[in-house]
């Protein structure tokens, strides 16, 4: 009996070592695809911004739950054409509690009033204009900075840890930063909101009802 015993269970582990390459593979494979999914891509993205910062063009962002996050391919024009505005509007959509970020009521008005006297000192001939104009044009680039710090701090981003990576883009690349701040809270507040069904799963939910007929 105990001879029995043994060869069964020797049986077994060969059969088990036998299809453990194909089991690894099988693994291995599940793993992969569980790593490339939307979901996981997703939640490795909750610390990250989900859309770059040259996504200008980027016009919709699908969730995990499938749902389509749309925004406007002029987010990026209005940008660089109304900074201000739409620095107010990421500031106000934030939802920040107060004394927050550096003049949070007043940094529309403020960064229009100082881009516009950096623009008058740099009609200036000479290098003096330019230099005046440059020194003005970073408090602009400072509210700025401030507005973007407060978002990543409020969903935890952590990618962009360098002040001097926050400072290049909104002063060198201000208009594709706050496109790219526009496009993260319409993103975050669609991931906040309950779940709501596709549009394919409540036509196949309307077609798998069934169907009523008034017989005469």
């Amino acid at each position: 009996m105990p001879h029995k015993l043994c060869d069964a269970l020797f049986k077994s582990f060969r059969r088990f070592f036998a299809w453990r390459p194909t089991l690894e593979f099988v693994l291995q494979f599940k793993f992969m695809c569980t790593l490339h999914s939307p979901r996981m891509k997703n939640q490795i993205n909750m610390n990250n911004f989900h859309t770059g910062l040259f996504d200008c063009c980027k016009s919709e962002y699908i969730l995990h739950n499938r749902r389509v996050v749309k925004f406007s391919r002029l987010e990026s024009l209005k940008a660089f054409l109304c900074p201000c505005v739409v620095l107010h509007e990421n500031t106000r959509r934030l939802d920040l509690e107060p004394n927050s970020i550096y003049c949070q009521n007043w940094n529309c008005f403020g960064y229009f009033i100082l881009t516009t006297i950096s623009a008058a000192f740099a009609s200036i001939p000479g290098q003096d204009g330019l230099y005046v104009s440059d020194n003005i044009l970073l408090g602009a680039a400072a509210l700025h900075a401030s507005e973007r710090d407060a978002l990543m701090r409020k969903y935890g981003i952590t990618s962009e840890r360098e002040s001097a990576i926050t400072c290049f883009k909104t002063s060198c690349c201000w208009w594709m930063a706050l496109a790219q701040e526009s496009r993260e809270i319409t993103i975050r507040e669609q991931i906040n909101d309950p779940y709501q069904a596709p549009v394919d799963m409540e036509m196949e939910e309307t077609f798998l009802q069934p169907i009523v007929t008034n017989e005469l």
